[in-house]
């Protein structure tokens, strides 16, 4: 367990995404220091000297990463920590890391759903021109299929009865602006 003083951490206050607590705070100093010599701090703690307004996910997880790279862990309850060393490495065990924990905090499906996404992997140039390729030989393979297939035959068949005695027009068969469009 580090003993080192909150004095030899570095200075880091609420600007943007960072962590929420203020290093350079002499009550921020003495709970760090406590939190240091106890190893854990309690969610309750946490809060009392967190700032009270409204802030975003990224700086609460921001500031539990910094109390954890600090060696302090945080603890849901009093009693979970009373179980001496034991319970530390319990809750070392429970705890999550902020990626996981991030995806808990978040209630936005927006940026639920661009997490999820930033988790999968890109399709390189590579990947994509194999892609390109699979489904070009499998719309060939499906033509193909579609020639040689009796009933294509006599599908075609029908429509040139049809067309020769007048029943039904050229452009039933075949959709002209479908063909014209495309080019």
């Amino acid at each position: 367990m580090s003993t080192t003083t909150a004095e030899a951490e570095p200075t880091e206050t609420t600007g943007g995404d960072g962590p929420l607590l203020d290093l350079t705070d002499a009550g921020v100093k003495k709970f760090i220091k406590q939190a240091k010599a106890r190893g854990y701090v309690t969610m309750d703690e946490l809060n009392k000297v967190l700032p009270s307004e409204e802030v975003t996910s990224e700086a609460i997880e921001d500031t539990l990463a910094m109390l954890s790279e600090m060696g302090v862990n945080v603890v849901e309850a009093e009693e979970d920590a009373e179980g001496g060393e034991v319970a530390v490495r319990e809750e070392t065990a429970v705890v999550e890391t902020p990626k996981e924990a991030a995806y808990d905090r978040t209630d936005d499906p927006v940026r639920m759903y661009l997490r999820e996404m930033g988790s999968v992997e890109l399709l390189s140039r590579e990947g994509e021109i194999a892609i390109a390729k699979r489904i070009e030989a499998g719309r060939d393979t499906m033509i193909r299929g579609l020639c040689e297939s009796a009933l294509t035959f006599e599908a075609i068949m029908v429509w040139r009865e049809e067309l020769g005695t007048g029943r039904i027009l050229l452009r039933e068969v075949i959709d002209l602006d479908l063909t014209y469009n495309g080019i």
